[in-house]
């Protein structure tokens, strides 16, 4: 029992240290945090969950104005269940695959006399807490909802909180299922790297549609709950049981919820534990390489690492996925919207007419996608434990910004312009709002590689077991792309604003170039700051 507690602790180390620790191989600077940075990741923490609490507070309203005193009361916490459990997934899936299968100290742990059983049971329990703060931070605000607007007993409260505990459960079951059938055929096939980003980009495709049609799909779930409630009853047993016990405090109910929730995870967790150590160390199927003599030739320091960073970011499937989405994404939109221009606006405004604004729209959208591009904000923490062999090669600080944050600017800004110019064409801009549309991408795209290696010069994060903890839940990954959302939505208010307003009256393109402005001062701070205390950082970092 000891070693399997020692195993856990240290897997919520791991998962902590690769959220809000910075690296500690450090020259000069200690172990020590300093206050703001501490301030700086509590504002952030603060500035997520009012995102999400405010979002789903609004959500829950709606259901509970069409379910709360109705005898349907049971339906208004099914469809919180069904939300917490479509958000735990999605968010969890990949690491979970990851960090039960490729996990760096795979082979470590199994060549020490320790269980598989226990190894296993340690990530799982690990990956459990992690699904529990996403259903935490779709039902906590449901339930804060519900009793505003209807209030409950404490029996419901009591069985809502075990509800909350057990949800986890069956999330993580189908995570795992997910994750083993993929580690199985990663075993069999050649080309495991591409068939998981197919399945992810299946998955997250699916989810993004599901909540840009979100207002839509509320409208439909209120308007048809009954037969929904009744398809839920036969065909999603735990979410019904969930919703009854929690709304009528049903101890039966509760029960079914249990087995519902435990015996998924208990047979995923048998069914792991038996297959671990063959899958964990099979060798993986590849493609046998043939040497071909070519002549070779000298290229420069920057060129060089600039083909490394781009060589790393295709060849990891979740660095693509979720470091480079937003350069498929925008040009699908707005393809989307040269034909359906209509329908695409309900679905981000939930019918609000925003026609004055309209040329504002594109900027928005690119915005948002442009936020997602942030390779650099991992990049240096990419390079592990052999982040000594960049710093002892013959190549200056500035060689290596100009390759982590190139790789950005040309994974990125390509895509994002075309996706401008069409974007111009769908929202039936002039030139010379397209060229400023355009030209604020340009800038957008700069500040978010170039931030995004700054914040990742004062959080690094050298020692972790697997790569998706640092590529996705890393501090400079949720810095930069909530900090330039936050600075985007500033610039298009304020231009909004000014454009509004009958005391300035601005045009609408002067309101585009107020937005290109605020980021070309941003651009040449963020540049001047990494050119004197960014190298300064970077050569008191020790590999």
């Amino acid at each position: 029992m000891k070693m399997f507690k020692a195993l856990f602790i240290s897997r919520l180390q791991s998962m902590w240290f690769s959220l809000f620790a910075s690296n500690r191989l450090k020259t000069g600077g200690g172990n020590k945090k300093s206050p703001g940075k501490k301030v700086l990741v509590g504002i952030l923490a603060v500035y997520i969950l009012g995102t999400f609490g405010v979002m789903f507070i609004g959500i829950f309203s709606q259901f509970a104005a069409a379910f709360g005193n109705s005898e349907y009361a049971w339906l208004y916490f099914s469809f919180a269940g069904m939300f917490a459990f479509l958000l735990s997934v999605v968010g969890s899936v990949f690491m979970t695959q990851k960090q039960l299968f490729e996990a760096k100290d795979n082979e470590l742990l199994l060549s020490m006399p320790i269980p598989s059983s226990y190894i296993v049971a340690s990530r799982m329990l690990m990956l459990l807490c992690v699904n529990l703060m996403y259903t935490m931070l779709v039902i906590v605000p449901a339930m804060l909802t519900f009793g505003v607007k209807v209030g409950f007993s404490a029996k419901t409260l009591i069985f809502s909180i075990i509800g909350i505990v057990l949800m986890p459960l069956l999330s993580m079951a189908v995570e795992c299922l997910f994750a083993w059938l993929i580690a199985l055929i990663g075993t069999k096939i050649k080309k495991k790297n591409a068939a998981s980003m197919v399945l992810y980009i299946v998955f997250f495709g699916a989810y993004m549609w599901f909540f840009m049609r979100l207002e839509n799909n509320i409208a439909t779930l209120i308007t048809n709950g009954t037969q929904i409630g009744e398809a839920i009853g036969k065909y999603m047993p735990p979410l019904y049981a969930f919703g009854v016990s929690s709304a009528s405090g049903d101890i039966v109910r509760l029960g079914e919820l249990a087995l519902w929730c435990i015996v998924p995870f208990a047979l995923m967790y048998f069914a792991i534990s038996k297959s671990f150590i063959k899958i964990s160390t099979s060798s993986k199927t590849q493609d046998r390489k043939v040497y071909v003599r070519t002549s070779l030739e000298v290229t420069s320091p920057r060129k060089a690492l600039l083909k490394k960073e781009l060589s790393r970011f295709f060849s990891l499937p979740m660095y693509m996925l979720n470091s480079g989405l937003g350069a498929v994404m925008a040009p699908a939109i707005f393809i989307l919207a040269l034909f359906k221009r209509e329908e695409l606006m309900q679905s981000l405004v939930a019918g609000a007419d925003v026609s004055a604004y309209l040329p504002f729209v594109p900027i928005a959208i690119i915005a948002f996608c442009v936020s997602t591009l942030c390779t650099s904000a991992p990049s240096l923490s990419l390079e592990g434990k052999n982040f000594w062999v960049l710093k002892t090669s013959p190549v200056s600080a500035g060689d290596v910004f100009y390759a982590k944050i190139m790789t950005n600017i040309v994974i990125g800004l390509p895509p994002m312009v075309l996706a401008s110019v069409i974007g111009g064409i769908a929202f039936t801009l002039t030139p010379l709002q397209t060229v400023l549309t355009v030209v604020f991408t340009a800038f957008m795209q700069i500040l978010v590689a170039v931030v995004g290696f700054i914040f990742n010069l004062h959080f690094p994060k050298f020692e972790w077991l697997n790569e998706t903890l640092v590529i996705k839940q890393s501090i400079p990954v949720i810095l930069t792309m909530f900090g330039s959302m936050a600075l985007a939505a500033a610039a298009i208010v304020i231009s909004v604003l000014l454009y509004s307003s009958p005391k300035f009256n601005f045009s609408v393109d002067a309101g585009l170039a107020v937005c290109c402005a605020f980021f070309a001062i941003l651009d040449a701070v963020a540049y001047a700051y990494l050119k004197t205390a960014g190298v300064k950082v970077y050569d008191r970092l020790n590999g």
